[in-house]
């Protein structure tokens, strides 16, 4: 399990700030998750699959095989797929 630090008073800013200035919505959404986190770069995804492509991508090559868990969702499978990287189990 995961645990962030925001609270109901920040899902109100957020939800007034989208209302405020919707064109300006997803900068200040990776302004804040920056911040937050203490992170030098976001990225906003669709999905958690989505989101493990973009990592694999960045921390390995192409054709590189991929250690997953034998037993888990297969989405996870499909990151790799979607990588372009073979999964072994």
């Amino acid at each position: 399990p995961v645990v962030t630090p925001g609270s109901a008073r920040d899902i109100g800013a957020a939800a007034f700030a989208l209302i405020a200035a919707p064109e300006r919505s997803s900068e200040l959404l990776c302004t804040t998750l920056r911040e937050t986190y203490g992170r030098p770069v976001v990225a906003l995804t669709d999905s958690a699959t989505s989101a493990l492509v973009l990592v694999l991508r960045r921390v390995a090559v192409p054709n590189s095989v991929v250690a997953i868990p034998g037993f888990g969702c297969i989405d996870v499978a499909a990151a790799v797929q979607g990588a372009r990287m073979r999964a072994i189990p």
